[in-house]
């Protein structure tokens, strides 16, 4: 179970530093608004994830299994 965590808090965290670099690196422009939206998404998708699968019972039986 700590093995999956730790997965995912890495992927997330990377994610996250990603995104703040490509914002930090975007000129000013009417675009920069779009990006940060598009960056928030990706975020957004990538903590919800292994929420999702977890409910679906894709992760299920990997926990469970984990657990004992």
């Amino acid at each position: 179970m700590s093995d999956n965590l730790t997965g995912i808090l890495i992927n997330i965290i990377a994610i996250v530093v990603f995104a703040n670099m490509a914002y930090m690196i975007m000129p000013e422009s009417n675009l920069k608004k779009f990006i940060k939206l598009i960056l928030g998404l990706i975020v957004v998708i990538s903590i919800m994830t292994p929420i999702v699968n977890l409910l679906l019972g894709q992760g299920a039986s990997a926990l469970i299994t984990n657990l004992n």
